[in-house]
């Protein structure tokens, strides 16, 4: 089987303009393979990404969703974010 489908699992915490030029160059880029889905950890963040999924559907990114979580660290987050993905 040649499956050349993955998951992004991003950590967040109260950096929303960063997170947004991440989201932007995921769509630009021009990997051959490019991520099936997005998974945004919300770490706690004081800031609201609600309107990150709906700001950013572009036809070029894959599924976004978004995981909040309570402010237990990057090391947690991304535990939390994976065990999301199946991919």
């Amino acid at each position: 089987m040649n499956n050349k489908s993955y998951t992004v699992v991003i950590p967040y915490y109260n950096d929303y303009n960063n997170l947004c030029l991440l989201l932007q160059d995921i769509a630009r880029s021009n990997q051959r393979f490019k991520p099936e889905k997005i998974v945004i950890v919300d770490d706690g963040s004081d800031e609201t990404i609600d309107d990150i999924t709906s700001k950013y559907n572009i036809p070029l990114l894959p599924d976004i969703s978004v995981l909040r979580t309570d402010h237990l660290g990057v090391k947690n987050a991304l535990n939390s974010g994976f065990n999301q993905v199946d991919t």
